[in-house]
């Protein structure tokens, strides 16, 4: 009996002694992480021989699937894994894992891939005057770069050298003999310290022609108008000076003073100096609601960018913010960029306020001049008594437009507030005292007009409109700028600020009534859209508002369609009521 007992204690001993022995050797065991970095491109690799007890139809594979940019796909009968990664679009370097799971053994795969992006500078381009000359500009993301090379163009070789050191391209340009300007290029390649992918980024170089006079002006105060012209000594346009409204959400949100080249007549708005910022808005991302805004002088050196417009769509293409103190001096080297850096050699040239000078008949006109995006307005509503008849202008009759009269239908002026039918400028009958009020008013705010009067028509049969949404001819505009169409108005104007809402009411307005809308006195744009008023169909007056007409007719009315700081009337404006107008440049000022 004891010797069964000892015979059982021992196997069970035995037993014990080999399940220990089995635990001990099924130990988790985590293998050494495998580590892949890839380029930005979509691409597939083959992890071969990866150290695990069993072939791949035995794993388990997972990866987040919060990565969706990442995939695997083991082969089967080997060791082996398929490992495959999207294209980066994100702009952000990202890393995730693979992990493959077998028996006792974990091996963990860590993917990082790189961005796409090219080198980026401190400026785009340099411009040179035709001297010899060297200027260096910065490579803003050097962090990413293990190792950085420079050359001009095959093609600018023989004009342009370049050299690096310590993240600054030094660009050399020899003298210009040409009578031409003449562009090249310095191409920057960088090494990615991520992915050893070779990036790229392309310096513009641009020198201006030899013998060519540079000139220099001091910045206006923009009381005659938000655009004033510079000139040389010949009285040609060299320059255009515009105290404007820049926004590109997520970029900039400010009023500016900003200079453009201008050859031969024409505004190159792709080549913006931003000489100083004037006021911010505190929402660079334009996201917030108008009461949350706030408007306020910059602080520190953010002047000095550059401003480059896309004219086919209205918008901001490209700004680079500055880093420098506001300029109060401006340089103009001639067919190359401005700046506000000094520059020896200059000639003083001639600044002047950009005014529309419309002349009819015993009537003077001067209309000052506002730039919204890459779109010209009048800076205020239309003030003449005539339109074009023929080769010539006949003038309109200044009747009331009240409930009373015969025939609404005509073509007519009256000025703000008064509806009496008086003629402003001769009429003997008006009071001495209400004869300045009247010019007055009418110097401040212009004149209301019946939607007729675009034309100079005085029925809709005349005009030749039947149907929604036809355009009215313009007979009233000065020549080379235009009434707008109600589309005309959106991407001219409400598109570029922000759309047909209180944010695009109180960029343009000086003053409102609208209770929700802070500050009440903005004006950012510079458009100074006042409360002029307006006259009704029963000839009573709405004195807090800014309306105005568009070309378009709605026949159910007869209407006439117009806007306002806060959208457009589509079927509310009778076509005898009277209503300002406000025109935008229709070839008057040449732009690219």
């Amino acid at each position: 009996m004891k010797k069964k007992l000892t015979i059982i204690l021992a196997a069970a001993a035995a037993v014990l002694c080999a399940c220990t022995q089995e635990e001990t050797s099924r130990k988790e065991i985590r293998l050494n992480d495998m580590s892949y970095t890839l380029g930005m491109d979509s691409k597939t690799i083959k992890i071969e021989n990866i150290p695990m007890g069993s072939n791949a139809e035995h794993w388990f594979v997972y990866s987040p699937s919060s990565a969706t940019w990442l995939s695997h796909e083991p082969e089967t009968g080997t060791k082996n894994l398929y490992v495959v990664v999207d294209a980066n679009t994100s702009g952000e370097i990202r890393s995730s894992f693979i992990q493959i799971r077998c028996e006792n053994k974990t091996q963990r795969i860590l993917v990082t891939q790189d961005t796409e992006g090219a080198v980026e500078f401190s400026q785009p381009s340099l411009s040179f005057r035709y001297l010899s000359a060297t200027q260096s500009v910065d490579i803003t993301n050097l962090d990413i770069f293990n190792s950085v090379s420079v050359s001009p163009a095959v093609e600018d070789a023989g004009w342009i050298s370049a050299t690096y050191a310590d993240g600054t391209v030094s660009i050399t340009v020899a003298e210009n003999p040409d009578t031409e300007r003449r562009e090249g290029k310095v191409i920057v390649s960088g090494v990615r310290s991520i992915s050893g992918d070779v990036s790229k980024g392309t310096i513009a170089v641009i020198q201006s022609r030899a013998g060519l006079l540079p000139y220099y002006c001091t910045l206006p105060d923009f009381s005659k108008s938000n655009v004033y012209v510079v000139k040389d000594n010949t009285g040609a346009v060299i320059a255009h000076l515009a105290k404007e409204y820049l926004r590109k959400p997520g970029t900039v949100n400010a009023q500016a003073v900003v200079a453009y080249p201008v050859t031969k007549d024409v505004v190159d708005l792709r080549d913006g100096f931003v000489a100083k910022i004037l006021l911010e808005e505190g929402d660079v991302d334009d996201a917030v609601t108008p009461v949350e805004r706030t408007v306020a002088a910059p602080e520190g050196n953010v002047h000095g960018g550059r401003v480059s417009f896309n004219t086919a769509n209205n918008t901001i293409g490209s700004y680079t913010p500055g880093s420098k103190a506001a300029a109060e001096t401006i340089y103009i080297p001639g067919d190359i960029s401005i700046t506000g850096d000094y520059m020896e050699g200059c000639t003083e040239a001639t600044v002047e306020p950009l005014l529309v000078h419309d002349v009819r008949m015993d009537e003077t006109n001067d209309y000052p001049v506002v730039k919204i995006g890459t779109v010209y307005w009048l800076g205020k509503n239309l003030n003449t008594t005539y339109v074009k008849s023929g080769s010539g202008y006949k003038k309109l009759p200044a009747v009331a437009g009240s409930a009373s009269q015969t025939d609404k239908t005509v073509a007519r002026y009256c000025v703000s507030g008064y509806s009496l039918g008086m003629d402003t400028v001769d009429d003997p009958e008006t009071p001495e005292d209400e004869h300045a009020l009247m010019l007055a008013t009418r110097e401040k705010y212009g004149l209301l007009y019946s939607w007729l009067a675009i034309g100079g028509f005085d029925t809709t049969a005349e005009a030749g409109v039947t149907t929604t949404d036809q355009l009215i001819a313009d007979n009233i505009s000065p020549e080379g700028w235009t009434v707008p169409s109600t589309t005309e108005v959106t991407t001219n104007l409400a598109a570029y600020l922000g759309g047909m809402n209180a944010s695009f009411m109180n960029r343009m307005c000086i003053h409102t009534t609208v209770s929700d809308i802070l500050p009440a006195d903005n004006n950012i744009s510079g458009f100074t859209a006042d409360m002029s008023s307006y006259q009704g169909s029963s000839g009573g007056w709405n004195a807090t508002t800014f309306r105005v007409w568009a070309r378009n007719y709605n026949s159910a009315g007869p209407y006439g369609k117009s806007w306002t700081a806060g959208g457009f009337n589509n079927q509310t404006d009778q076509i005898w009521r009277a209503l300002g107008i406000r025109c935008f440049n229709n070839g008057a000022i040449k732009i690219k």
